[in-house]
């Protein structure tokens, strides 16, 4: 990769001095490190990744429709990936069904469970997140090698710089308060 590309490589957040404290955040910015147009397979595993993502939320709406389980979410989670979240009240509901496996409390008002189809689509968007992620960390790999081939240019040019213009201290600038303030005694 041509050095002289590497502001268009990579995405604008990646070089925002904040620091996002939210794994979810940071693994968006890590999916999106990368802008588009510049790997054609990782546009295609991003395009996949949110095509699953919108597969996803229709099911949920359609166990919603069918079920009458108007307060199941969507959740992700770093342990469990997507699953489906309810008030422990309808927990009854769930657990009659078939449908619903993983059915598990959290805390006492909440219950989490998910189903055949939901895990499926899981485990795709969990293949299609470690792609990008290897596809990202190539990219940037690339343009480090190629940062890394001309950094000597980088350090001459600082050198010369440093040897035409020697360092002199800037003489300071003194009100005529602090010149009066200055003179000696006589």
């Amino acid at each position: 990769m041509p050095l002289h590309h590497a502001p268009c490589c990579i995405a604008r957040g990646l070089l925002s001095q904040t620091y996002c404290t939210r794994t979810s955040q940071r693994m968006l910015e890590c999916l999106f490190a990368v802008k588009p147009k510049v790997c054609s397979f990782l546009d295609v595993t991003r395009q996949t990744l949110g095509d699953s993502n919108n597969d996803m939320d229709r099911l949920v709406a359609g166990y919603v429709d069918t079920h009458a389980l108007t307060d199941l979410k969507l959740v992700y989670t770093d342990r469990r990936g997507y699953h489906l979240t309810l008030p422990a009240s309808q927990r009854d509901v769930v657990e009659k069904n078939d449908l619903f496996i993983r059915i598990a409390s959290q805390a006492k008002k909440t219950v989490a469970c998910s189903t055949e189809q939901l895990v499926q689509l899981n485990n795709r968007c969990k293949e299609m997140i470690s792609q990008i992620l290897l596809s990202t960390e190539e990219c940037l790999g690339k343009l480090q090698d190629a940062i890394r081939a001309r950094l000597h240019l980088i350090f001459a040019v600082g050198e010369s710089v440093r040897d035409r213009r020697p360092y002199t201290s800037p003489r300071p600038v003194l009100s005529p308060r602090s010149r009066a303030r200055l003179t000696p005694l006589r």
